[in-house]
């Protein structure tokens, strides 16, 4: 992962998901959350297979809540406002 990217583009927001092959997504929001720069960044897991194990292993890896694949754009959009207002969980 480059955290030097998250560090430069200083996003409000960091849509990620759940299921990566490359690095697997709970190390990642690790990695952010262990960075103190990097600790006001909202970080919500979008999952085509959502499961109580994933929000279960989510919220204590530091995201914020989960999104399930598909996504219906209206409440995509509603869920992400949510998350960025300070909401956590399901929406």
């Amino acid at each position: 992962m480059r955290i030097d990217v998250v560090h430069r583009a200083a996003p409000d927001v960091i849509l990620l998901d759940i299921r990566r092959l490359e690095m697997d997504s709970y190390e990642v929001a690790g990695v952010i959350r262990s960075d103190p720069d990097l600790t006001q960044i909202r970080i919500i897991g979008i999952s085509l297979f959502a499961s109580p194990e994933d929000g279960a292993k989510a919220m204590p890896a530091g995201f914020v809540g989960c999104i399930e694949e598909p996504v219906n754009s209206g409440q995509f959009a509603h869920s992400v406002t949510a998350f960025v207002k300070g909401h956590t969980g399901p929406v």
